[in-house]
């Protein structure tokens, strides 16, 4: 059995820019703009920097992009928030685990 199996869920390799903010109010102002390296309801990997401690508690805004290639007429962007808790640090990037309670909301264009 492969790790993706053991972990019950389906994870998708998708890179998204997600932008992590720490919930420790002595770090609060620091924000992190790393790419998802994949996804699952549960959680997911995010390459780049990781000034992040194991256990820390965060904030994750990911943007999703809606645009077509196909001549579509306006821009169209919606953010899904998040909150989560570091459980990995890695060379490459960080392992975060979703709390669960998703926002959804579109971001205006203009």
């Amino acid at each position: 059995m492969t790790g993706s199996e053991r972990r019950g869920i389906k994870r998708f390799g998708l890179q998204i820019p997600t932008m992590i903010m720490s919930t420790d109010p002595a770090r609060q102002t620091e924000k992190l703009c790393l790419l998802s390296r994949d996804l699952s309801g549960y959680g997911g990997f995010f390459i780049g920097q990781k000034d992040l401690s194991l256990d820390s508690l965060v904030d994750l805004r990911i943007i999703l992009d809606f645009n077509t290639s196909c001549g579509a007429e306006s821009e169209r962007y919606s953010v899904i928030e998040v909150e989560g808790k570091v459980l990995r640090t890695e060379r490459e990037g960080v392992a975060i685990r979703f709390d669960g309670k998703f926002k959804i909301s579109p971001i205006d264009s203009a």
